[in-house]
């Protein structure tokens, strides 16, 4: 049974299938905030996400575990592997490759419905009476490549990272979450999957 999806993130679209039978690697715990409340995420073993200019073909040729591409004109990639593979294994080093901006597994959310995915932006809202002095020093220790204040709200800004493998994108917004008292939220800028209107997954 196929279903088709649409990614969100910014103006960004991504239309592909995906198969209802899903597997998951159970080794590695990730969670994600929820108005202060822990929600666990799972990756799914059989497919990750790329954000790259490099061709289909350069991926497929460097890479034996990748199978198929549903390809998209911004760069964005939802890409299908064996399963047998070890996921983390291929984002860590998807993530040294000097083509690729960016690689996240798929995600589940912990009902087991897909999620989505990760980036390498952190969003964060900063408390009243909070300043970018504060933004800074919760970020210190990070390798931020650009902080971004919302034009239409200055406490909230946009920070991109110069880590490439997206799963530290949410180790690191957790840790300050958990850390840092000077924010309203601090999450990663994801990619959320949105149901095509009508679809029932046949």
């Amino acid at each position: 049974m196929k279903s088709r999806y649409l990614v969100f993130i910014g103006c960004c679209f991504l239309i592909g299938c995906t198969d209802d039978s899903q597997k998951v690697i159970p080794e590695q715990q990730l969670y994600r905030y929820v108005n202060d409340r822990k929600e666990i995420v799972i990756p799914a073993n059989d497919r990750i996400w790329i954000k790259s200019g490099a061709s289909t073909d350069y991926f497929i040729q460097k890479y034996p575990e990748i199978k198929a591409f549903a390809d998209s004109a911004t760069g964005l990639r939802g890409v299908y592997i064996h399963p047998e593979k070890d996921i983390f294994d291929l984002v860590n080093r998807l993530s040294r490759d000097p083509e690729v901006i960016y690689v996240s597994p798929f995600l589940l959310n912990e009902r087991g419905q897909e999620f989505g995915g990760l980036t390498n932006q952190i969003m964060v809202r900063l408390k009243e009476g909070k300043s970018r002095k504060d933004l800074d020093h919760a970020f210190r220790k990070y390798e931020i490549t650009e902080y971004k204040e919302n034009k239409y709200d200055s406490l909230i800004y946009t920070l991109t990272l110069k880590e490439k493998n997206a799963i530290k994108s949410l180790l690191i917004a957790n840790e300050v979450h958990e850390t840092a008292d000077c924010f309203v939220y601090v999450e990663v800028n994801y990619l959320l999957i949105i149901r095509v209107p009508g679809d029932r997954g046949e």
